[in-house]
């Protein structure tokens, strides 16, 4: 049986199982299932895309500050982005910066999840498509991943390491 079937079979009632879980979430915390599934969609999602973004800035920023203080390049720090600042700046009625602080933690840890995979998966998917000869233009020519796209001096240097690990096998079978 399904979350949202009834046992009467109409399409429009929901399952008495979700109406009990949301009887359940309503009684422990005043919400219901369906406002809190909202609210993590509509600011738990970003937040935590937010947080990743904000941990690519923050490490480019204490490297910039870690390199400019060795080379001597400038004095002082570049000032670090704080999720809490920018969330105050993006909210005018404070809501987002409320639901940030009661689940800050789960937030955190979405955003380290989604930035150490969203980089990785990307670069794979781009692998991918350069071999399958997807990606065409400069890109593909010059990292010479394009499968019947080399150029005839590419070519030719292929053809003469060929040919000469050949010769080099032969030689070697004809001396033991």
């Amino acid at each position: 049986m399904s979350l949202f079937d009834s046992e009467e079979g109409a399409p429009t009632e929901f399952s008495p199982l979700l109406y009990e879980a949301d009887n359940f979430a309503s009684a422990k915390t005043d919400k219901s299932v369906f406002d809190s599934s909202k609210d993590f969609l509509a600011m738990g999602v970003p937040i935590a895309v937010h947080s990743a973004m904000l941990s690519f800035y923050n490490t480019g920023v204490e490297s910039a500050n870690w390199f400019g203080r060795k080379s001597g390049l400038y004095e002082g720090n570049i000032a670090e982005a704080s999720m809490e600042q920018d969330l105050q700046e993006a909210d005018d009625s404070g809501n987002l910066l409320q639901y940030y602080k009661e689940h800050a933690e789960g937030l955190e840890a979405g955003g380290l999840i989604l930035g150490s995979f969203a980089p990785g998966l990307t670069a794979v998917k781009a692998l991918k498509l350069m071999q399958e000869a997807k990606l065409t233009g400069a890109l593909g020519r010059a990292t010479n991943l394009l499968p019947g796209k080399i150029s005839s001096c590419a070519r030719s240097k292929s053809q003469a390491a060929a040919e000469e690990r050949i010769a080099i096998s032969i030689w070697s079978n004809c001396v033991s």
